[in-house]
């Protein structure tokens, strides 16, 4: 693909920009605080938040970031590093696994794709379990083609490798996806030796190898005490919490958490997550059920649809959960750009949506959040004209096109990381009371009253106590709280005295809405949090 390194230098740039964004409430942050707890306790096999039993996500992530802390500190850095590196292995397996199948333009172009993704711009940023599951499962599907093309017994093994670190990254839709894949491609493709093979007992005997220091952490902690009550479970069975009710349990309603979302949740979201190449996947997939059985392979097509469908099925969704299916989406769409005629006005008509996006950056600069200073517009306008060179100067030709595209999807990344997220984080104000905390702007006699912030936790470096109001009349006069205007008001009620040291603007930043991104209307969207100190005067810190 032509200007492919310059490209991917681009790319990695905005990678290594994003690593060093604060984290972001709930889910990030919270993994990151779960992390340096881990870290400092030196527990590793029983997972504690807070000082309390934690059972939701497996524990990789935290494995991986606690072991970084040991050389950088609990830093964003350092919680951040193992998921993009594992997301780096996921481009890296994608080339892998394309080239095998098909030809190096194609595994190019869809290691182009899904590095470019909206999806993968935000998973190098906003670090969940996401990214570690992506890398892993893309890796397991390219080893494992080496066994069936090239009789690689390393890839059986390093696809079980793959397979297990998945499920301690996110649970057993790793192994699910994996297994769709191979089974449909093996069927599909009548290859009963391979599919009948008993070394997949080897396979799976190296996935539960892997996965027996977690299960030992879960049994000890959870099956071995009956008595416990986590999340509203009364004493749940760790194991059988991994294995069925984190996962299936949201599908036959045995866990409560649910959120309002349809079955079509997923069909809606993609049309942001897999820009820019969305519009082209939409023909792609339709043409891959189309020609289903002409395929040379079923291994993307069996995982995508079958995790697309599962998951859409789930009480539970949030955008992110798709975002391991997209690099498979990827090489379905370069596979069939690859062999459909080019279609100039086609191409240049999905090209020229992109403008949208150096629109809203200018919009942004306008009316949302004015740049500190002239190198941002003007930035974005050299961006545009760069874009607007590759798609409309010279001969379009496919490679042209998917540079044009993914720079201007990339590009768009680059302004987020030095732009806009620098203007939007500020207002997660339990970051901002976090790095005073760390910086001894307050005293160490410090809680939270109403508030739960697992930022502020990562970033004061400890674990910052949450009062219950109940608590309030047995704190000393002196004593620091960080609240919001209903913790004044109760402080009121009980006709408590205190003093507002500080005042800040916060919002949850992860669900932006216009009124909060326009600044005219910004002040009717943030709320208040303060930093108070009990007591009739002023308390210095």
């Amino acid at each position: 693909m032509k200007y492919s390194i310059a490209l991917g230098g681009l790319l990695l740039t905005v990678y290594l920009l994003n690593l060093r964004l604060e984290v972001m409430e709930v889910d990030a942050a919270q993994y990151a605080s779960i992390a340096r707890e881990m870290w400092e306790s030196g527990s590793y096999l029983q997972v504690y938040h807070r000082g309390e039993d934690y059972l939701d996500k497996p524990p990789l992530l935290f494995w991986l970031s606690s072991a970084v802390f040991h050389l950088t500190g609990p830093t964003t850095i350092g919680y951040k590093l193992p998921a993009l590196l594992a997301l780096l292995l996921g481009l890296w397996a994608t080339y892998g696994l394309s080239k095998l199948w098909y030809n190096p333009r194609i595994a190019l172009w869809a290691t182009w794709m899904s590095g470019s993704s909206q999806a993968y711009l935000l998973m190098s940023h906003d670090i969940r379990t996401d990214g570690l599951l992506t890398g892993f499962l893309l890796t397991a599907f390219w080893q494992i083609s080496r066994y069936f093309i090239q009789q690689k017994k390393s890839g059986l093994v390093l696809a079980a490798v793959a397979v297990g670190l998945g499920m301690l990254a996110k649970g057993p839709i790793a192994l699910i996806l994996f297994g769709s894949g191979v089974g449909l491609h093996l069927i599909l493709k009548r290859d009963w030796k391979n599919l009948l093979n008993l070394q997949w007992i080897s396979f799976l005997a190296i996935v539960a190898l892997l996965l027996l220091p977690m299960c030992i952490g879960l049994y000890q902690q959870f099956d071995l005490h009956p008595e416990k009550e986590v999340y509203g479970l009364q004493g749940p069975s760790g194991l059988r919490f991994f294995f069925w009710t984190q996962s299936f349990g949201r599908i036959t309603g045995e866990i409560y958490w649910a959120n309002d979302t349809t079955f079509f949740y997923f069909f809606h979201t993609i049309l942001w997550d897999f820009q820019p190449w969305v519009f082209l996947f939409i023909p792609a997939l339709l043409d891959r059920l189309i020609r289903f059985r002409q395929g040379s392979e079923w291994l993307t097509i069996g995982a995508f649809l079958f995790g697309f469908l599962a998951l859409s099925t789930s009480r539970y969704k949030l955008p992110h959960y798709i975002f391991p299916l997209l690099p498979l989406a990827s090489i379905i769409t370069a596979q069939f750009l690859d062999r459909i005629a080019l279609r100039i006005r086609l191409l240049r008509g999905l090209g020229s949506l992109l403008h949208l996006l150096f629109v809203l950056l200018l919009i942004s600069c306008i009316y949302f959040f004015k740049p500190d200073n002239f190198l941002i517009p003007i930035s974005i306008v050299l961006g545009w004209g760069i874009f607007t060179w590759i798609l409309y100067s010279g001969q379009l030709t496919k490679d042209r096109w998917l540079a044009a595209m993914g720079f201007g999807s990339v590009f768009f990344g680059l302004m987020m990381s030095l732009y806009v997220y620098p203007a939007i984080l500020p207002f997660q104000s339990e970051t901002t009371v976090g790095k005073e905390i760390k910086a001894g702007k307050w005293p160490s006699t410090f809680g939270s009253l109403g508030l739960v912030g697992h930022s502020l936790d990562f970033y004061a470096g400890k674990i910052i106590p949450m009062h219950p109001v109940e608590a309030l009349p047995s704190l000393p006069e002196g004593y620091h709280l960080y609240t919001d205007s209903g913790g004044l008001e109760v402080l009121q009620r009980q006709s408590r005295p205190f003093h507002i040291q500080a005042q800040y603007d916060d919002y949850h930043i992860t669900a932006l809405s216009l009124p909060f991104l326009l600044e005219r209307t910004r002040k009717t969207r943030v709320k208040a949090t303060y930093v108070i100190s009990l007591g009739p005067a002023t308390t210095s810190p």
